[in-house]
């Protein structure tokens, strides 16, 4: 790259989506050649949101109106009931493509 960097620092985390739940901390892609890292793949959205208290970190004020997953602006609705699970507010047309991207490769 431009820059030198040859890694990906993301912020997925096992417990959110089925499709993570074998990824590791340092995970090798081939295309293009990078290094993902993960460095809270351990953390449950309680403690995001414990470390969010307590180190003060700014976030968005959707989440005070019940949104619990944010994407893109069409693709982020509210979960119809507030048990529903952690991404259940996204849309599952895209979902359904994001699982077709991995089982290619891209992510």
């Amino acid at each position: 790259t431009s820059h030198g960097w040859q890694a990906l620092i993301t912020a997925v985390r096992w417990d959110e989506q089925e499709a993570r739940k074998n990824e590791t901390y340092f995970s090798r892609r081939e295309n293009p050649p990078h290094t993902r890292i993960h460095p809270i793949l351990h953390f449950r959205e309680l403690d995001i949101w414990a470390y969010i208290r307590k180190y003060n970190i700014p976030y968005c004020e959707l989440y005070h109106k019940g949104y619990r997953s944010l994407g893109c602006e069409p693709c982020t609705k509210l979960p119809k009931v507030s048990t529903a699970s952690e991404r259940e507010g996204r849309e599952k047309e895209k979902e359904k493509i994001m699982k077709r991207l991995r089982a290619l490769g891209y992510f």
